[in-house]
This record gives C-alpha cells, sequence and structure tokens, in this order.
C-alpha cells in the first residue's frame, strides 16, 4: 500500500579576544584565541547538496500578510523564507516529522507525528503542544476563528487560537490526511483512507459521507466552487456541497496525487508521483491536463511532489529531496521551474585525496615587480555515484561535476579510493575509472601602478585537475566492482562473485582468487595487511593482497564496509552490525542497539562515526559503546569522510551532508570593527559553520552575552551588524562559545 507516512550540537568557539572603543581609537587587546571546538556528540549538520535544503517538503504555507514561506518536513526540519531564494532553518527542538503546517491570521501551526503541534506568532518562537497520542496528525485546516486537526485513527482536534485543543469524535476508525473549510458552504470537511469524507459545520460534530470510492483520499481543497478531493491511483473526487453526490472524474492519470491548491481563478493544481495537473474548468474540476510534458516548453520536473501553495501570483509545489518548483501562468498556460538544480544522483562513496600545483604571484616592491613562486598542497574530497557521478569539492560545501570516461554514462560508481596524486572509483558492469595528476595552464593578469605608468603582468599558473578529469582503465571484468583500497604499492579492487584484482599503476590489473564467490563490498589496508568484507559474513584477510584467506563469521548478515580507524579495523553491515579487529583475522561483534543497515564508519579526533540506513548516525568513543545522535534526514546514507575535523556524509538521492565534529583549525577573527559610537558593523573571518558569541562589556569584569552567531558564507567571512547602541565612552567586545 502506498503511504504517504512511511514511504522510502552546535560547533562552539573557545577562543576570546576583546575590543576596546574610546572615541575613535580601537586598541587590540592581544588575547590568545583558541581553536573553536566541535560537538562530538550533537552533530549541527548542515546540507550541502541539494541546497538550499534536501529534506522532503512534506508541506508549504503560505499567508498573504507578508509572512514568509514555510517549509515543513521530516526530522522535525522547518524552514522559511521571503523570496523562495535564501531559507533560514529553525531550530523546532523535535526530530518528529512534520506532516501539515498553515498560518492562523498571523499564528504559524505545524502538525506532525505523534501528536506533535507546534505554534507560535513566528517560525523562530514555536511552542511544542504534546496532545499524548501516538496518532500522527496528518492535516490541518482553519476558518476565521478555529483550526482543525485531523490524522491518525478518526483523530481530530480543534483550537479557537492555536493554542488550547479539544479532541473532536469523527466517528470514524480511518485515518485522516486533510482538512479544509469552505467559508461559502459553512463547512469543514476531512478525508483519508479507504475514501474516508466527513462534514462538521463547526469543527466539533462530524458526519461520514459516502465517498463511492475505498482509494485512499489524500487531500481535499475548495475551490470556490466545488470540493475536489485528491488521492491514490489518480482518483479526483468532486462535489457541489460536500455532503453528497460525489462524482468521480477522470483524470488520465494513475499516478497518486498527494496535494493540491488553488489560484485566484479557481484553478486548482494537483500534485503527486511524477505528475502535475491543472484544471482547466477554473474550479469545476471537471478535466485535467498533465503539465509534466516534455513536449512543453517549460514543464515542471516529472518528480514526486507532496505539497503545493498559490501565493497570490505563482503555484508554488514541494517534493522529494528539497525540490521546490514555480508555476507561474502565461496565457492559457503555465510557465514551470525547478528553483535549484542540483544533483539527485545517489551517491555511494566519498574519499579524499591530495593535489600538488604551482603558483606564480607578482608583486611590487620598490618600484620592480617581483614574482614569486608557491607550491600548493590541495587536499579535498572526491564522491561518485549513480549516472557516472563523479564530484570535488574543496570545503565540503560547494561540489564541482568532473569529467567522467568516455561512455561511463550509464555506468554506477560504487566505491572511491584516494591518496596523494591518484583516486580510482569502480562501479557497475567492471568499470574503473582513475584520475592521475595532470597540469593545465591558467593565466591570470595582474596590472600594478606606479605614479602614471601602469605595468601589466600576466602569470600562467599551473593547476593539477586531480580529480575533475577522470580516464578509464579496463578491468576485463564485466562483474560489479565496489570494494578499492591504494596501499603504497598497490591498488585493489573487489566486488560481484567473489571478484579481486590487483594492480601496481591501476593501468593494468590482475585477478587473484577469493576463498569466497560472495559479493565483496569494501577493502581497507593497513600494515596489518588487507581485509575485504561482503555478504554473507564474507571477512577475508591477505598479507599482500595477492594471496586471500578465509576468515568469515557465522553469519548471514552482509558486512557492507570495512575501514582502518587509527589502530583498528572496524567493520559495519546489515541489521546493525559492528565488527572490530586489531589484526583482521580475529574479529570481535560489538552492540549498535540498532536494526538499521550501516553503510560507512570513519574517526574523526577519537570519536567514531557509523552511518545507515533512513538518516542512521551514531557515535563511539572506543568502538564498543554505541550511541545515536542527532540527524537532519531520513534519506539513507551510504558513504563518510573527513578532513580538518569536518565531517562529510553522501547518499540517497544526491544527499551531501556536512558537520563540524572536530576542532576547526583556526579561529574567528575580527577583521573591522565599529568606528565611532553609532554605529556596530563588525567584520568576521573564520571558517564556515563556525558558531560562535558576541558579548560585551564597558569594564571587562560585567558582561553583556550576545546573540549566537554562524559563519555561513562559503568563503568565511560574516558582515554583522549589532543592533546595541555604542553611546558609551568605552566598550570592550569579546568572542565565546556559543551555548
Amino acid at each position: 500500500m502506498y503511504c504517504l507516512k512511511f514511504g522510502e550540537c552546535q560547533p562552539c568557539s573557545r577562543w576570546s579576544a576583546s575590543l576596546r572603543f574610546i572615541g575613535l581609537t580601537l586598541l587590540w587587546l592581544g588575547l590568545e584565541p583558541l581553536a573553536l571546538q566541535g560537538d562530538t556528540t550533537n552533530l549541527h549538520w548542515h546540507w550541502s547538496n541539494p541546497l538550499p535544503f534536501g529534506n522532503n517538503v512534506t508541506a508549504l504555507a503560505f499567508s498573504s500578510t507578508n509572512l514568509p514561506y514555510i517549509a515543513a518536513c521530516e526530522r522535525g526540519q522547518l524552514y522559511s523564507s521571503s523570496d523562495l531564494t535564501n531559507w533560514q532553518r529553525h531550530e523546532t527542538r523535535t526530530r518528529r516529522a512534520l506532516r501539515a503546517a498553515v498560518y492562523f491570521g498571523d499564528r504559524l501551526i505545524v502538525t506532525g507525528e505523534s501528536g506533535l503541534l507546534l505554534s507560535g506568532m513566528s517560525a523562530d518562537e514555536l511552542t511544542s503542544i504534546e496532545l499524548g497520542t501516538d496518532n500522527w496528525l496528518e492535516g490541518v485546516g482553519v476558518s476565521e476563528s478555529l483550526v482543525v486537526a485531523v490524522g491518525d485513527n478518526g483523530a481530530i482536534y480543534t483550537s479557537p487560537d492555536g493554542i488550547a485543543w479539544t479532541p473532536r469524535s469523527s466517528g470514524l476508525n480511518d485515518w485522516l490526511r486533510s482538512v479544509t473549510y469552505s467559508s461559502t458552504a459553512g463547512l469543514f470537511i476531512t478525508v483519508g483512507e479507504g475514501g474516508s469524507i466527513a462534514t462538521s459545520p463547526n469543527g466539533m460534530t462530524w458526519t461520514k459521507r459516502s465517498s463511492g470510492t475505498t482509494a485512499n483520499l489524500n487531500r481535499v481543497v475548495w475551490t470556490g466552487l466545488v470540493f475536489i478531493a485528491l488521492g491514490e491511483g489518480g482518483v479526483v473526487l468532486t462535489s457541489s456541497n460536500g455532503t453528497s453526490n460525489w462524482r468521480a472524474v477522470s483524470t488520465g492519470t494513475t499516478n497518486h496525487l498527494t496535494a493540491g491548491t488553488v489560484n485566484n481563478l479557481r484553478q486548482t493544481v494537483a500534485v503527486g508521483a511524477g505528475v502535475v495537473l491543472i484544471d482547466t474548468t477554473l474550479g469545476r474540476g471537471q478535466d485535467w491536463n498533465n503539465e509534466v510534458d516534455p513536449n512543453r516548453i517549460s514543464p515542471p520536473p516529472a518528480a514526486t511532489y507532496y505539497s503545493a501553495v498559490w501565493d497570490g501570483s505563482q503555484f508554488v509545489l514541494g517534493g522529494r529531496t528539497g525540490l521546490l518548483v514555480t508555476g507561474r501562468r502565461s496565457g492559457f498556460s503555465y510557465n514551470w521551474s525547478a528553483l535549484a538544480n542540483p544533483t539527485r544522483s545517489w551517491l555511494w562513496d566519498i574519499t579524499q585525496a591530495t593535489a600538488y600545483g604551482t603558483n606564480l604571484a607578482a608583486s611590487f616592491v620598490n618600484e620592480r615587480v617581483v614574482i614569486s613562486t608557491n607550491h600548493t598542497t590541495n587536499t579535498f574530497y572526491s564522491a561518485v555515484g549513480q549516472g557516472a557521478a563523479l564530484l570535488q569539492s574543496e570545503n565540503g560545501i560547494g561540489w564541482l561535476t568532473a569529467l567522467a570516461p568516455a561512455n561511463a554514462t550509464d555506468v554506477v560508481y560504487l566505491g572511491v579510493a584516494g591518496r596523494e596524486q591518484l583516486l580510482v572509483a569502480v562501479g557497475s558492469g567492471g568499470a574503473i575509472a582513475v584520475s592521475e595528476p595532470e597540469y593545465q595552464p591558467f593565466t591570470t593578469t595582474n596590472l600594478f601602478t606606479n605614479g602614471t605608468v601602469v605595468t601589466q603582468v600576466v602569470l600562467t599558473n599551473q593547476v593539477n585537475t586531480l580529480g575533475l578529469a577522470w580516464g578509464a582503465s579496463t578491468s576485463k571484468v564485466t562483474s560489479d566492482l565496489q570494494g578499492v583500497c591504494i596501499s603504497a604499492g598497490l591498488v585493489v579492487v573487489s566486488g560481484a562473485n567473489g571478484t579481486i584484482l590487483t594492480s601496481a599503476d591501476a593501468k593494468t590489473w590482475t585477478p587473484r582468487n577469493s576463498p569466497r564467490s560472495t559479493f565483496l563490498s569494501s577493502l581497507a589496508y593497513s600494515s596489518q595487511g588487507f581485509v575485504s568484507v561482503g555478504d554473507l559474513g564474507t571477512l577475508l584477510h591477505s598479507a599482500d593482497g595477492l594471496q586471500w584467506t578465509d576468515h568469515s563469521m557465522a553469519t548471514t548478515n552482509w558486512i557492507y564496509r570495512v575501514r582502518w580507524l587509527n589502530d583498528r579495523f572496524v567493520a559495519v553491515g546489515q541489521n546493525g552490525l559492528i565488527l572490530t579487529s586489531a589484526d583482521g583475522r580475529s574479529w570481535d561483534q560489538r552492540s549498535s542497539r540498532v536494526n538499521a543497515w550501516l553503510n560507512d564508519v570513519i574517526e574523526v579526533e577519537r570519536t567514531f562515526y557509523a552511518v545507515g540506513t533512513q538518516g542512521t548516525v551514531l557515535a563511539s568513543q572506543n568502538t564498543l559503546e554505541w550511541e545515536p545522535v542527532d540527524s537532519i534526514t531520513g534519506k539513507s546514507l551510504y558513504g563518510l569522510a573527513t578532513r580538518n575535523g569536518q565531517l562529510i556524509a553522501v547518499g540517497a538521492e544526491g544527499a551531501i551532508l556536512r558537520s563540524q565534529a572536530g576542532a576547526f583549525a583556526s579561529a574567528v577573527k575580527f577583521l573591522e570593527y565599529p568606528k565611532n559610537a553609532d554605529e556596530s558593523l563588525f567584520l568576521f573571518s573564520g571558517a564556515p559553520d563556525q558558531v560562535f558569541r558576541l558579548d560585551r562589556s564597558t569594564n571587562l569584569i560585567d558582561w553583556i552575552r550576545g546573540p549566537a552567531i554562524e559563519i555561513r558564507d562559503p568563503e568565511g567571512v560574516l558582515l554583522y551588524l549589532d543592533g546595541t547602541t555604542n553611546a558609551v565612552d568605552r566598550q570592550f567586545f569579546r568572542t565565546a562559545p556559543a551555548d
């Protein structure tokens, strides 16, 4: 059965600096800054892809009174925007799923999992209201004076103010999924599973109605002329009064319809699984066009949609993995546009590699141009996945699509490994891709002025394209490959049917005998030798990568991934499996206390992290005891990498998440300060995602706590305008850890 419900930490800075402000004189007090520390247990995740966020947009809300757009998502994630471009994440203090959202006047109401209700005058001031029920509240609707929330097992709650809620009897046992109100009809109407429909004139007493269908109904809207109910299998029902004469309308699709909304012309848009329908009968719901037509000039993406609103000038649709689409009327049709076009390829693995380059710099010294040479070392991330996806990032925030080998369009890259000056990716059908140092010229022009003389200096730098350009390497096998590791002198890959290949140069490959014919999905290397793991509890060991022995476990669980982390091998896999070994031969099983499939494991400054299906994240200080830690997504996560204390996770539908799990390499710095008593404009520099607090004092003893500030710019620059007046003779400023 199709189910909408179940379908598939702050970092802180330990540094302090002060600024003395006397008249127009600024004095740096010279306190030594300490590196900002990461929080190893309460990870503060950020989306790197998709942008602006990658959560499923299960509900959208909009008000015409200049209130922001609201996007409600899974795992308690709530976002707001005034322009649909810049989105702010709001802390809801819950990780329960958010299912519906609406404005009741200026008050925002959000409902969700297990009786969750959030209510407040802004997204930053939401109060959690517990109803003491396990029923999910799937829909919320409002009249001029009443809010109605509906959900599982016929649950209905009403509130006159969005704060105090009263349970009502619906007379239904089915899950209710949507509710709306018509002031014209003076009627609330709710729909749900099994074709359930009930109506109420006041939200308190409800009457069950006959819909004529057993299809699950997911949404109901009022067009100004008729009620329209949208459901599974492309079902659309209409009724002029909501109490009787519900009629089925042909839509030309059997795709599930999950949401709908109405514009100022009484036109309804109905959205769902790969479908966007427009009612052409202006409020009657009798004839529907499917906008997802590749022959149209600007069709909407053929994606999965969960929500829709009309903002007065355009339709706004929300869908899987942060998809946001607008539809603006143009003549007799609509022009549709996705607000962002990130990669949505499934990403199966991530690693890091190091490239070297040479930069030339020009400077003007003693009336002469001086050229200096700078040899650079650049460590970066490389992620691989579906559709020959090969991505690169220097900071984990911005990602570039690399040039894949020719004829690799249909390849799914499943594994990747890197070291200095080498990257190897492996995938479906025996595909192997290699990226090696290749230096390309990059020309820059500098102008130097000496009096009236302008000197132009052209510099040609050597840029290493390692990780940006890939070539194919012939494996001579057709088995899918996934495991890959690189030692000092050997590259080893593994895959289906017990395939093991080795190469000294990543070009010529030699097959090796495997004691098991299972799928070998991961490889790791240390001074203790090589380890290969796979399906049916497979554990293989080799001292040299050439000869392999069987040390398999007495389990049918798939051991999906193995890593050498500091001083031990750690392997994770099916049903929460975690194994550790000092030598790769003798293994001990550890308790993860979860049943999720664990897909990868890594260490960041003596804390171990594991990720898995449905956004599972675990942490351990010793690999013996594991605890769940914060996760902001329900997407399955398949790969982990780390650099400079940063933790990167990649996974389903292009998900790339980042969090600072260790210490930042450097502290936040003051670049510019207030220039007079009426101006509080600070310019800071630091690492992206650093969070700190700006405190102030007039005597260096009594400090006023400032707000928590986060550096969000990818370049690590923050311009901060403080609203507090500086009308004092002198003032000191310091930064402190954000609570």
